[in-house]
C-alpha cells in the first residue's frame, strides 16, 4: 500500500497514536507561543505537492503497516545471529525480509545482461537495495501512470531521482538507472517522457525542485527514490575497524538497517494533489556532530521561517515526524525542538521517530518520514513537520498539510 491522494483515510493508528492531541482543551492549545514574527525574515516558499508515497522498511512494507509497528512501539532494531562483531557476537540490526526476492533478483540480472554494456558487479547488500527500490519505484510508477497524464492524454516529463548510497560506484549507479527507467517504461511511461537526475540528499533536491517548478513553463513531475542496505558482514567488519558501529560500548555508532522509500511529487499550483509540502534546508558543520549536545537552535529557526511563511499556528501542528536515529543527542535535540516550537505536543505519543525503524540506511529514513507525514496530515485533517536531524552536514524541516477543501 501506498501514501497515495485517491481517497480520504480512514481513522487509523495516527489518530491513536496521538489521540490525546484532540482531546486538548482549546486554551492549553491557545496557550502555545506564537511565531515571533519580528524575529523572523519575511520570505515564501514554494510549494510542492505529495501525490503519493511507497515504502519498504524492516518494520512495514507499507504506512500503515509501518504506523501499526511505531504505535506498538516495535521498532528497536534485534540482535542479527548472521552479523557479528570482532568477538564473534551478534549485533544489532534492522533487516527487511523484503529484500530477498529472486524472482525480481532474477529479472534484474536478465535484463542487465542483455542491455547493459557492461555487467555491473554489485554486492549482496547492492542487491538487496535494488530489489526494494524496485518494489517501491513500481508502486508510485503505477500512481504516476494513473494520475499524470495531461488533457490530450499526454504524459509530462517525469524525472527520477534515485538517493544511492556514497560507496555506490559509477557503473552500479548507472545499472541501477537503466533498470529503473525500464520499470518506468513498463508502467507505460514514455522513453522520451523519462529523464534521470542526481540528487545530492533528499531535503537539497526537494527545495531546488520547489524553486524549479515555480519558473518551469513545461508540466514536470518527479520520483525521489532512496534505497540502501547495509546488511552484510563486510560492513560490519568495516563499521567496526572504523569505530562507526553501534555497540554496547560505541552507544552513539550506527546500527546496520536497509530499506526503500519514495516520493511522487509535483508542482504545488492550484491545489494539485491533496498534500502539499514547503520545506527549508541549511548546512551545518559536520565538526559540530562531535558536540556533547546538539543544541535546536537551527531547527527552531527553520520552524519560525516556515510557519511564519505559510501562516499556520505552532499551535496547530499535530504531529512531528522525524528521521532521528538511536543517538542520544540527535534524540534529546528533536525533543528541544518540539518541546520550543510545539510544547502541546507530548514528546512520548506525538513525536515520532522512523530512525529506529530503518537502522543506518543513507537517505531512506528521511524520504519514509515525508510518507508518513503525508499520510498522517491527511489522517489528522491538520498540518505536521518533519524533521531531518539524522544527517551531521544539514538540518531539514518540512511543513506537511492537507490541501484546504476550497483548493482540493
Amino acid at each position: 500500500m501506498s501514501t497515495t491522494t485517491s481517497s480520504p483515510p480512514a481513522p487509523g493508528w495516527f489518530s491513536r497514536i496521538s489521540g490525546r492531541l484532540v482531546r486538548q482543551p482549546v486554551a492549553q492549545a491557545a496557550a502555545a507561543p506564537a511565531v515571533r514574527r519580528e524575529a523572523v525574515q519575511e520570505r515564501r516558499f514554494p510549494t510542492l505537492a505529495i501525490l503519493a508515497g511507497a515504502l519498504r522498511t524492516p518494520r512495514g512494507a507499507s504506512v500503515e503497516a509501518l504506523g501499526a509497528a511505531l504505535a506498538a512501539n516495535k521498532v528497536d532494531a534485534d540482535l542479527d545471529r548472521d552479523l557479528v562483531d570482532d568477538d564473534g557476537l551478534p549485533v544489532m540490526s534492522a533487516r527487511c525480509g523484503l529484500a530477498i526476492d529472486e524472482p525480481v533478483r532474477e529479472e534484474i540480472a536478465d535484463w542487465l545482461a542483455a542491455h547493459a554494456t557492461q555487467e555491473p558487479r554489485l554486492t549482496d547488500e547492492q542487491w538487496r537495495a535494488l530489489v526494494l527500490g524496485t518494489a517501491v519505484l513500481r508502486e508510485l510508477a503505477g500512481h504516476a501512470a494513473a494520475s499524470l497524464r495531461l488533457h490530450d492524454g499526454a504524459a509530462p516529463m517525469l524525472q527520477l531521482a534515485p538517493l544511492l548510497p556514497d560507496d555506490w560506484q559509477r557503473e552500479q549507479r548507472q545499472a541501477a538507472s537503466m533498470w529503473w527507467t525500464q520499470v518506468l517504461v513498463q508502467s507505460g511511461w514514455p522513453m522520451a517522457q523519462i529523464a534521470v537526475v542526481t540528487p545530492e540528499s533528499p531535503a537539497a533536491f526537494i527545495a531546488r525542485f520547489a524553486l524549479e517548478a515555480t519558473s518551469s513553463t513545461t508540466p514536470v513531475a518527479t520520483i525521489l527514490l532512496a534505497c540502501a542496505s547495509h546488511i552484510g558482514q563486510e560492513t560490519v567488519d568495516r563499521w567496526s575497524a572504523n569505530g562507526t558501529l553501534f555497540t554496547s560500548l560505541h552507544p552513539r555508532g550506527r546500527i546496520p538497517g536497509e530499506g526503500a522509500a519514495g516520493l511522487l511529487l509535483a508542482p504545488g499550483l492550484d491545489g494539485a494533489g491533496r498534500v502539499q509540502m514547503n520545506l527549508e534546508v541549511e548546512a551545518r558543520d559536520p565538526a559540530l556532530a562531535s558536540q556533547k549536545r546538539l543544541p535546536p537552535g537551527q531547527l527552531n529557526t527553520l520552524a519560525e521561517r516556515l510557519l511564519h511563511g505559510a501562516a499556520v499556528a505552532p499551535a496547530d501542528i499535530a504531529m512531528i515526524v522525524a528521521d532521528t536515529g538511536p543517538d542520544t543527542r540527535q534524540v534529546l535535540e528533536l525533543m528541544e525542538f518540539g518541546s520550543a516550537s510545539a510544547p502541546h505536543l507530548d514528546n512520548a505519543s506525538d513525536i515520532v521517530r522512523l530512525g529506529p525503524a530503518c537502522g543506518a540506511c543513507g537517505a531512506v529514513p528521511f524520504v519514509a518520514a515525508l510518507a508518513v507525514a503525508a499520510h498522517a496530515a491527511l489522517e489528522h485533517a491538520a498540518p505536521l513537520l518533519c524533521v531531518g536531524n539524522d544527517n551531521p552536514g544539514l538540518r531539514a524541516l518540512a511543513l506537511v498539510r492537507p490541501v484546504p477543501p476550497a483548493q482540493a
